[in-house]
């Protein structure tokens, strides 16, 4: 999971629009190095926003719906572009990038 993010931030993977990963089970210590050496944001996205892209993802799924998440931005680097990386219940986490139809997907209005 670090390598594809790193990767990503580095303007790799740019054909990545939403990632789902299934981890056995993430715990704190697991967390602070998955994001070791990744410049992480306070996410841009609401409550409502981040939910509404839950619900779309875990449909596609079949999983229930995470009982808390921790929810950060990253940036790439090349172009500006940015991702919310979502980590649920500590076992899924899910990539979404800032790409029109995943903000159209939550709801934002695109100009």
């Amino acid at each position: 999971m670090k390598t594809i993010l790193e990767s990503w931030v580095a303007g790799r993977n740019r054909e990545m629009e939403i990632g789902f990963f299934r981890i056995d089970k993430l715990t704190d210590q697991d967390h602070k190095a998955l994001f070791s050496g990744i410049k992480t944001q306070d996410t841009q996205l609401t409550g409502v926003e981040i939910t509404s892209f839950l619900v779309s993802t875990i449909d596609l799924h079949k999983m229930r719906f995470p009982s808390s998440t921790i929810t950060v931005d990253i940036v790439r680097k090349s172009d500006g572009m940015r991702a919310t990386v979502i980590e649920g219940d500590k076992r899924n986490m899910f990539v979404m990038v800032w790409s029109e139809s995943n903000l159209r997907m939550i709801g934002q209005e695109i100009d």
